[in-house]
């Protein structure tokens, strides 16, 4: 079941949910797990909602779409004490990888479901020599872990040959054109309590 993010016609997403919820249903039982994906998907449904796009699902970002989350970077706090999130580096913004940097942490999920990827949302002016961070998460699903073995490791390599060559992400049920620097999802216009707010509703 994989999905390629980025066409030009709107569609509608309940179909699509519908089949990814029942095997989720299925095949993640970790309650934290499945808190996790259910507030995701609940976020990206916002922020593609107020794109030209009919989005009434949120189960695409799965297929691995950047989103920045204008949040107080109530995200970011609440996903790093899940349990199984650990530290890693990435190739997006300042990548996390030295000493006084903003970490960057993993989820990594039961088979077929990736890994979760998040930091804080940063910005540079110098062509990445030096960065300014905001109090903001930005997240998005990667189809293997970074650490995972040597299967995820060398699937988590091949899907940044798949950036590379195609422009867009990819997630463990398919492939986005909402990436970190073209096209990102976002949720603006509002703090922690706002977003969580919505999200309940």
């Amino acid at each position: 079941m994989e999905r390629d993010v980025g066409h030009d016609e709107p569609r509608e997403g309940n179909g699509y949910d519908a089949e990814l919820v029942a095997l989720m249903k299925q095949q993640v039982t970790n309650e934290a797990h499945v808190r996790v994906f259910n507030t995701i998907r609940k976020l990206f449904a916002m922020a593609m909602n107020s794109c030209s796009y009919s989005y009434k699902g949120g189960c695409e970002v799965f297929c691995g779409a950047h989103v920045i989350l204008e949040d107080g970077a109530h995200y970011y706090e609440e996903w790093r004490q899940v349990l199984g999130a650990t530290k890693r580096w990435s190739s997006h913004y300042d990548g996390g990888k030295n000493p006084g940097t903003v970490d960057q942490y993993e989820i990594a999920f039961p088979k077929g479901w990736g890994a979760l990827l998040f930091g804080k949302y940063q910005t540079t002016a110098d062509g990445g020599k030096t960065w300014t961070t905001q109090n903001k998460t930005w997240f998005q699903m990667e189809e293997y872990p970074a650490k995972g073995g040597v299967a995820a490791t060398v699937g988590h390599v091949g899907g940044w040959v798949t950036l590379k060559a195609s422009g867009k992400n990819s997630g463990p049920k398919g492939k986005s054109k909402h990436t970190e620097k073209k096209e990102p999802a976002r949720v603006d216009g509002g703090d922690a309590s706002t977003i969580v707010k919505k999200e309940s509703s």
